[in-house]
């Protein structure tokens, strides 16, 4: 017996999960676009001069940040006025997603009362915060 033409049910919590990916992939991206135009016609003044570039591309990470005085972890917040530091909203919009998602899991599951599915989606929501916060980082 084939199962082609039936419909399959897709669980409400994963139709809102798919949807909140959608669109905050879609407002991700919109903005990295529209940042990244803005930067490259010189609409805001980049915190490092795209001419000074090429000079720093080869330096590693650490004679980077000591010659540029470029900020680190989430001290970029504060150079949104800069044109090569805007597109960063876009970017962390797209990285908060996932975190984003399993918060609008998590209640699905409890009401649920799916024990497993609850612990799990908890516990990414923990080590995907303890990330974004930078308390949990693997390098310097």
């Amino acid at each position: 017996m084939s199962d082609k033409g039936k419909a399959v049910e897709i669980p409400r919590e994963q139709q809102v999960y798919a949807t909140v990916l959608y669109w905050g992939m879609l407002i991700g991206m919109g903005l990295l676009i529209m940042t990244f135009i803005l930067y490259m016609f010189g609409v805001l003044k980049p915190f490092i001069p795209v001419t000074e570039l090429p000079k720093l591309w080869g330096m590693k990470v650490k004679k980077f940040v000591e010659v540029t005085q470029v900020p680190t972890g989430w001290n970029w917040v504060y150079h949104l006025d800069k044109g090569d530091f805007l597109n960063y909203i876009g970017i962390a919009i797209l990285a908060g997603l996932q975190v984003l998602g399993f918060i609008i899991l998590f209640p699905f599951y409890v009401a649920k009362r799916d024990v497993p599915f609850s612990i799990i989606v908890l516990a990414e929501i923990v080590v995907l915060l303890l990330a974004i916060t930078g308390v949990i980082h693997l390098a310097e």
